[in-house]
């Protein structure tokens, strides 16, 4: 992931990536499906695949500093105008 900045503060970071779903509830999942799995092993198949949508759904790219959602490439038009020209309307 590379290097963007933020339109709202100007920060120039790597943004946070935010996960959809809650960690308590895939470890739940999981614990209930291991030790269920002889009785209900669907359990297991819904653990997985409530892992795997944590784990490859499109979260919002937050800035590190002011958890904007706008985070624009470096190298992009809006993003050389933020980082060089100081303008926030860039086309």
């Amino acid at each position: 992931m590379s290097k963007k900045v933020c339109t709202n503060c100007r920060s120039q970071r790597r943004p946070k990536r935010l996960h959809k779903g809650t960690f308590v509830l895939e470890c739940f999942l999981w614990f209930i499906g291991i030790l269920s799995v002889a009785f209900f092993p669907l359990i297991l198949l819904i653990a997985f695949i409530y892992t795997l949508y944590r784990a490859f759904s499109h979260a919002p790219q937050l800035c590190r500093d002011c958890d904007a959602p706008n985070m624009v490439p470096i190298n992009s038009p809006k993003g050389k105008a933020i980082v060089y020209g100081g303008a926030l309307e860039a086309k």
